[in-house]
C-alpha cells in the first residue's frame, strides 16, 4: 500500500457493524496507476481499524455500498484521505533459535499487517489545489533596501 507520511488515498467498500464505542473495522482499498501502461494495480485490499476521531467521523457514513443503476457495477461507500495512520505486523515470524518459518510449501510465514487509522478527510478535500496566487514581488535579491537611504548604510 503506498502509505507515506503525507498520508494515503483508499476506497471505502464496508463498514463493519462496530462491537464497542472504541473503534470500527472499515474495508478499504488501494490502487495506484502505473505511468507506462496507464492500468491500474490493487496495492492493499483489508480491513482498517478506525480509532479516535476517524472512528467517530466514519460512523455517520452507510455501511454497505450503493450500485451503480446503470451499469450493476458496486460503487465504493466514498474515497477518503488518511491523514494519521500506523502500520504494524508484516515482519517475518521466528522460531526460538532465531531461524525464520517456512510453510509447508516453503514459503516464509509473516505476521499479519495492522493498519489503525486516527483521522482522516474526503479525498476531495485532500486534493484541494487552491493556493492563493503569489503577488509579484518587487525584491531586488537578498535584502530589500528602500531607496535613497544609501549613505546611511554601513557597507556603502
Amino acid at each position: 500500500m503506498a502509505l507515506n507520511s503525507s498520508g494515503a488515498y483508499v476506497s471505502v467498500w464496508k463498514i463493519l457493524e462496530p462491537k464497542s464505542d472504541a473503534c470500527i473495522s472499515v474495508l478499504c482499498s488501494n490502487s495506484a496507476k502505473k505511468k507506462a501502461t496507464g492500468t491500474y494495480k490493487e496495492e492493499f485490499n483489508g480491513f482498517i481499524t478506525f480509532i479516535g476521531e476517524a472512528n467517530r467521523k466514519i460512523r455517520s457514513y452507510p455501511y454497505e455500498p450503493s450500485t451503480d443503476p446503470s451499469t450493476g457495477k458496486r460503487a465504493p461507500i466514498t474515497r477518503l484521505f488518511l491523514t494519521e495512520f500506523s502500520v504494524t505486523g508484516g515482519n517475518t515470524v521466528r522460531d526460538e533459535n532465531g531461524y525464520a518459518k517456512k510453510d509447508d510449501a516453503g514459503n516464509y510465514i509473516h505476521e499479519p499487517i495492522r493498519l489503525q487509522c486516527y483521522d482522516f478527510r474526503l479525498a476531495d478535500e485532500a486534493r484541494d489545489t487552491s493556493v492563493p496566487s503569489a503577488e509579484p514581488t518587487t525584491d531586488r535579491g537578498f535584502m530589500n533596501i528602500p531607496d535613497g537611504i544609501d549613505e546611511e548604510l554601513p557597507f556603502n
